[in-house]
């Protein structure tokens, strides 16, 4: 609509639209085919790394990986810029860009998380694209049925022995020793073959389509190989190493399908990607990124004729240990209760269910 409006009625001719990844400029593309309908005689030119250039155009959608590396010349022929996911664009390269673009007279941008008031992130956004101008939250949307619905469970993992317990909370005393404790936890809790086992089985009861967020690659791969020997239900793989023409091919057999179930690293899938046919989202590993978090659960509030209510499915591992000595409240578990504030925030309804195994 915007594209439209700049282009009748501003009279724009050519128009630069800056997206963080490659599926993005894809997606895009064909966002832009679906919805104009000859509308407006959009050409459209595609800026990434091996895409091929077309003799004319009047939109440019490119990553801002690509676009960085063109001289200040080449941008001389747009009228107007705009960046999708904007909280991006705290980016050193997005901020060079704009300062290429600095005599097109429209500059904005879109996400569905821009960063909170007094911080960093919001002045540097604010410095590249200007102020806020409206902001619609995700409860609004699905009070007026434009998004789907959300629950979350987040799944208290409770299977640490107690001397394994007292051990954490022992290094929590040393100052040394707890710098490097985030890290033995993780590593703790990726070589766990019980919380990899109670995770995939979670995972199989499931259904409808199922996407699987992890974060570090070791891990992802064993929960793609686990859930590729306990479940008939098709089970793909994604990470930064993965092709786009092959993500793309994922993608297109969850929208199609009913027992597809994607294993995707947050940096590939947790932002912008758009699935409409996803019933249930995974979070495996630990994060309290508001970001991260709030751009994970909408992959899922796409609508689509078979769902009303999208699961989230928020897995926590509770390490707490308490004696005369320790009151300990374990990082991954800390993590969990960030995550519980963001839910409120956004009113989306959480359950919590402890588990010991």
């Amino acid at each position: 609509m915007v594209v439209a409006y700049m282009m009748e009625k501003l009279g724009k001719k050519k128009i630069l639209m800056i997206v963080p990844n490659v599926n993005l400029v894809l997606q895009a593309t064909g966002d832009f085919d679906q919805y104009n309908k000859s509308r407006v005689p959009l050409k459209t030119q595609q800026i990434y790394a091996g895409a091929k250039i077309r003799k004319s155009s009047n939109l440019v959608i490119g990553t801002y990986q690509s676009l960085v590396k063109k001289d200040e010349e080449y941008f001389s022929q747009f009228d107007a810029v705009f960046v999708d996911e904007t909280h991006k664009a705290k980016a050193n390269s997005i901020q060079k860009i704009m300062d290429k673009c600095w005599h097109c007279d429209f500059r904005f941008g879109l996400s569905g998380t821009i960063p909170k008031k007094g911080t960093v992130n919001r002045l540097s956004l604010m410095s590249a694209m200007g102020p806020l101008v409206t902001q619609v939250k995700a409860s609004q949307l699905q009070q007026q049925g434009f998004i789907a619905l959300c629950k979350v469970i987040q799944l208290h993992m409770d299977y640490a022995t107690l001397a394994q317990k007292e051990s954490f909370a022992f290094l929590s005393k040393n100052p040394q020793d707890r710098q490097k404790l985030f890290s033995l936890e993780q590593n703790f809790i990726n070589q766990s073959e019980k919380r990899l086992d109670f995770v995939c089985q979670v995972i199989k009861k499931s259904t409808s389509n199922s996407l699987v967020l992890f974060h570090k690659i070791a891990y992802g791969e064993k929960i793609y190989k686990k859930l590729r020997q306990i479940t008939d239900k098709k089970v793909y793989y994604v990470d930064g190493s993965v092709s786009v023409d092959i993500r793309e091919e994922f993608k297109s057999r969850m929208e199609k399908n009913d027992d597809v179930i994607i294993v995707a690293s947050y940096g590939t899938f947790s932002t912008g990607i758009s699935i409409k046919n996803i019933h249930n989202i995974f979070f495996t590993e630990s994060f309290k990124s508001e970001v991260i978090i709030r751009q994970s659960i909408g992959r899922g509030l796409r609508m689509h004729e078979s769902k009303d209510v999208v699961k989230i499915y928020d897995f926590i591992d509770d390490f707490r240990y308490k004696d005369d000595d320790h009151d300990w409240i374990n990082y991954v578990y800390r993590h969990g209760i960030a995550r519980r504030t963001i839910y409120k925030e956004e009113k989306f309804p959480f359950d919590v269910q402890d588990i010991r195994f």
